[in-house]
């Protein structure tokens, strides 16, 4: 399996809400919030980075996105911009956000993911252009 097809397989778990299974996890996987994100912080192992996701959820009465570009990168890592679409628990605010997700791999295993809220911050940091 390429790391497309890995990443479509994750995605469409996550997207049903489908988040215990985590064979295409890397035992030392990182969740990290980029700048700019809503939440913050860095979480390490399967079990720390289910506890950051699962904060981020919490948040929201409704909680979906949806993957509309892959960008594979010359390192091996993998861009990917994302539809976002959440209600707010607390306010009951809407958001919607074109963001974008980074991704690093150790073999066939998914070794760390960047969230960004704003799919810019990711064109810019990676000196992407803008598409």
């Amino acid at each position: 399996m390429d790391h497309r097809e890995l990443l479509e397989e994750i995605y469409a778990l996550w997207g049903r809400g489908e988040y215990s299974d985590t064979h295409f996890l890397h035992p030392d996987f990182e969740l990290t919030f980029a700048p700019g994100f809503l939440d913050t912080g860095s979480f390490h192992g399967i079990d720390d980075a289910w506890r950051g996701w699962r904060g981020w959820l919490a948040q929201w009465s409704t909680w979906r996105y949806e993957p509309v570009r892959y960008i594979p990168l010359d390192d091996g890592r993998m861009a990917v911009f994302i539809e976002m679409h959440g209600v707010s628990k607390s306010t009951g605010v809407e958001l919607e956000s074109m963001a974008a997700n980074l991704w690093e791999f150790e073999g066939d295993l998914a070794r760390r993911l960047r969230l960004y809220a704003h799919r810019e911050d990711l064109v810019r940091e990676l000196g992407l252009e803008s598409t």
